[in-house]
Formats: structure tokens, sequence, C-alpha cells
């Protein structure tokens, strides 16, 4: 066999440089002016390749939008972000199902000890992504975890069903010691009060029931309201979470949903052909 040596341009993960290759005189390579042999190729072709670095599909965006919605932390980098969540180790299985979400592109499962208030000693198990191309993430992502106090609408209206559904697994509570004889409640202290506003519109538009806000956090009361909203959030929620629905919801009507674990497509990146 000939074998001939191709170098060309690259920039990946915000550096840039020179690579080559070898192939066989046979091989062909995909260009902006279509597929080429090697030995066709000219200098100042642009080859085309997929861009490095794990790309997400909608399913995947949204269990982040619905894990950054709680208390999810995402690490910024100026190429590309990692995600952590945490969850107790009673749930370790959701943890493990929100891993294989990710299309098992993770670090190893962490577990740590600590302390409640009460005194009560209880273990945290901790999962983290692994590099995820900033080309691939929504903007809206990162702002989603910048913003400390406020969102804008354009984030707001990427919230979906299925990250609502995660956002009720991760921080959701169901009481049914109340006076309209139930309250699905989502605490949360950290946006302004017209970000909740229009969050809470928003949930209201989703669920199709009231959603009531305050300080503390995000309310649906009464128990239709509830009942309809927990059957519309139940297909999207993970099995560990069937006594977050009190026995309103038949068990076999939660879970039903198949989250696409397959990464999602890709784009192509140009590099130049230099000889």
């Amino acid at each position: 066999d000939v074998f001939i040596k191709v170098t060309y341009d690259f920039v990946t993960y915000g550096h840039s440089g020179n690579a080559s290759v070898t192939v066989t005189d046979n091989h062909n390579f995909f260009t902006t002016r279509g597929e080429v042999k090697v030995k066709d190729l000219r200098v100042g072709d642009y080859l085309l390749g997929y861009e490095e670095g794990y790309c997400l599909n909608e399913d995947q965006k949204q269990l982040l939008y619905g894990s950054l919605l709680g208390d999810g932390e995402i690490n910024l980098a100026a190429n590309h972000i990692v995600i952590q969540y945490n969850h107790i180790e009673e749930t370790q299985d959701y943890l493990k199902w929100k891993k294989a979400m990710l299309g098992g592109y993770n670090t190893p499962i962490d577990k740590r000890e600590y302390s409640t208030k009460a005194g009560e000693r209880r273990v945290l198990v901790t999962g983290k992504t692994g590099h995820i191309n900033n080309r691939y993430v929504p903007k809206s992502l990162r702002v989603l975890k910048r913003s400390q106090t406020g969102l804008n609408q354009k984030v707001i209206d990427r919230i979906d069903i299925r990250s609502m559904a995660i956002w009720f697994m991760d921080d959701g509570t169901l009481s049914s010691n109340t006076r309209d004889g139930y309250c699905l409640a989502i605490l949360n202290t950290r946006w302004d009060l017209d970000t909740k506003r229009r969050l809470a519109e928003h949930v209201t538009n989703i669920l199709g029931v009231s959603c009531t806000f305050d300080k503390k956090g995000f309310y649906i009361n009464r128990k239709a309201e509830v009942i309809s909203a927990l059957s519309k959030l139940a297909p999207y929620c993970h099995k560990d979470f069937t006594y977050k629905f009190h026995k309103l919801i038949p068990s076999k009507a939660i879970g039903t949903y198949k989250w696409d674990t397959e990464e999602g497509k890709k784009k192509y990146k140009k590099v130049k052909v230099l000889g």
C-alpha cells in the first residue's frame, strides 16, 4: 500500500494548531466540495469532521434544566461544562439513571457521609459529567445556573414537562395536612419575585393548574389540581420517587416515558488542508 500524509489546521477546546493523519492512497475524505480521494485533495480544501465532546439530545437537555432548577451544580469553562448532581443514598438508583441518561459520559459515583440538623447520619451520593462541549450546550443552561436572582423569559420558555418532572423529583414535596387537603410544593429561595411570578405562570401553562408562589417557593393547592399535576408529571418520573405521589396516582402510570439516552446529532466542523 502507498501511504499519504495529510496536514491540516484545527481548533478544539479553544486551542488551535496543526495536525496530520496518514492514510492509504485509496482513502476518501468528506470535504465542502463533496467526497474526495486523498490523492485529489488540494491545499486549501476544507475537510469535514465531527466536533469533539459530548452532544446533548433534547431529553438530556431537559434533564439538566430540571437538575439546575434545583440544587444541581454546573462548572463553567471557556469551552465546556461539567455538571454535578447530588442525591441521598436511598435514591441512588435515580442518580444512576441520570448517569445512564448521559450515555455513561460520567465520572464514577462518589459517596460521603454527612449529618442532618437533627444529628442524623446520612449518605450523599454524587455523580458528575465529563466535559460537554459548549457548542452543544444551550446558552440558557449556562444562564440558568449563573443567575442567582433572576431569569430572562427565554430561559423560562425552554423549560417543559420533562424538566418540571426532574425538578419535582429533586426538590418537590407533597403534603396532605393542608386546609385544601393536599399541597404540592417546591421550595426555592433563590430567585426574585418577578422571576418567580413568570415561572409560576409558565408552570400553570404547562401543567394546566394554578401555581402560586412566595419568597419560599412554588405551590399547587387543592386535591383535584394536585392530582391533575401529578398525573402529567408521573410518566416522566423515576420509580424511586413513587412515594412522592402518596398513592394518588397508580404506580403503573409512573415512569412510562422512554427517555432518549442516545447522544444528540453532532454538527460538522471544518479543518483546512495545509499540505
